[in-house]
């Protein structure tokens, strides 16, 4: 059985990466719009009040969140789940130190 690799990354290198991602795949048509929401939405209790704002920015500005039936859901599920982190202003800190 082949064991699991982890990286470990500095929480602003995560945080950068999921600011790339998501504006990868916004407006996509592709499995990677829910992949993605599903990864951020995952994290989201981890992340700073700054890249919280950033995503919140990226969907509500995005010239197209997807096919109206099928990726737009993903992102604007996404935009509810990241306005909670923010209105209730903290953060988990479970498995990412701030170095």
């Amino acid at each position: 059985m082949p064991r699991t690799k982890y990286v470990k990354l500095k929480p602003a290198d995560f945080e950068a990466l999921l600011i790339c991602s998501i504006r990868y795949s916004l407006g996509r048509r592709s499995y990677i719009t829910g992949w993605v929401s599903d990864i951020i939405r995952a994290y989201r209790g981890l992340l700073s009040s700054n890249t919280v704002d950033v995503l919140i920015r990226d969907i509500v500005n995005a010239p197209s969140l997807g096919d109206e039936s099928i990726d737009a859901k993903f992102w604007i599920d996404l935009k509810n789940k990241l306005e909670e982190v923010r209105r209730e202003g903290h953060q988990k800190r479970v498995g990412i130190s701030r170095d």
